[in-house]
């Protein structure tokens, strides 16, 4: 079963977009800022901040507003590949 059989409101976009953010935590310590996670998928901080806002409201993660590095995950299991936060 797909990942997004499992989770139709996840789109391509919001996957990637989650990719990004585990993988520069597991690297750096800290969350990415917007501007970090638009330069790697390709796009806009106004985008990346409505991908977070987004986000948050599925519970993927919390994003504290007008702060750097303001992104977290939500604890648990990733909703949208399984893996522990």
């Amino acid at each position: 079963m797909s990942v997004m059989t499992m989770n139709p409101t996840l789109t391509p976009t919001r996957r990637r977009t989650l990719e990004v953010i585990r993988k520069y935590m597991a690297e750096h310590g800290l969350p990415p800022t917007l501007d970090e996670i638009g330069m790697e998928i390709g796009t806009k901080k106004a985008a990346v901040r409505e991908q977070a806002l987004i986000l948050e409201q599925l519970g993927y993660l919390t994003y504290a507003r007008r702060r750097a590095r303001g992104i977290r995950l939500a604890q648990g299991p990733c909703p949208c590949c399984g893996r522990q936060s």
